[in-house]
């Protein structure tokens, strides 16, 4: 059973093992299990999502951020984990490659009963026609999937699956993404403040959804 501190998984036990991200070290009894520390990076990545399919591209940004690098790196470390984690006690990977899509780590699965909230946070839109405010929303979208993906409370929908979502209506992406609820909010850029509203989060049609709220703060850069 996995616990939590306030940026995501602290301490994991699956199986025979025990990941402590904070530490970034893995356990199986009184033994450490020795991986790369981009294979650590990996499986805390994928961890933290629950079970939930993490695209490649996503998975990249998260263990390799700011840099460039080639899919067979994450194919070289993904082989490294399912070599040291071996097959789960009812049979089958730890890792698994979901065809055209990336990959779920299969020890964390949530009871149907006991099933996490799905939610898309959508680009900003910018208010101004500045192709750089455009950027601004998506950066700014994007550190709030990652901040929210950590805590154990929500699954969302990672950055790549909500780019193309950019100044669309939110309930029609959140129909398509197939998820409860939409965060979506403006920024508008005036000299050197940037102003922005507070995301508002939409109930998605035909699925429950969270309160709806609005409240606009300020900041310089």
């Amino acid at each position: 059973m996995p616990s939590r501190d306030s940026q995501g998984i602290s301490k994991l036990e699956f199986g025979p093992f025990r990941l402590d991200a904070a530490k970034r070290v893995l356990w199986r009894g009184g033994r450490i299990v020795a991986l790369p520390p981009k294979a650590l990076d990996l499986l805390v990545a994928l961890a933290e999502q629950r079970g939930d399919v993490v695209t490649k591209d996503e998975l990249m940004k998260r263990v390799w951020p700011d840099t460039f690098v080639e899919e067979a790196n994450l194919s070289v470390n993904v082989s490294s984990l399912r070599k040291a984690l071996g097959e789960r006690p009812g049979g089958g990977p730890y890792i698994e490659t979901v065809s055209r899509r990336g990959y779920r780590f299969a020890a964390l699965e949530a009871p149907p009963d006991r099933a996490l909230p799905t939610l898309a946070v959508l680009p900003l839109t910018a208010l101004g026609r500045s192709e750089d405010d455009a950027y601004l929303g998506a950066g700014l979208a994007d550190a709030v999937i990652t901040r929210l993906s950590g805590t154990g409370h929500v699954v969302v929908r990672p950055t790549s699956a909500v780019l193309k979502y950019a100044n669309r209506d939110p309930r029609e992406a959140g129909r398509e993404l197939q998820v409860d609820a939409v965060l979506e909010g403006r920024i508008q850029r005036r000299g050197s403040t940037i102003r922005h509203d507070r995301p508002r989060s939409l109930p998605a049609a035909s699925r429950q959804g969270f309160a709806p709220g609005r409240a606009r703060a300020r900041f310089r850069r």
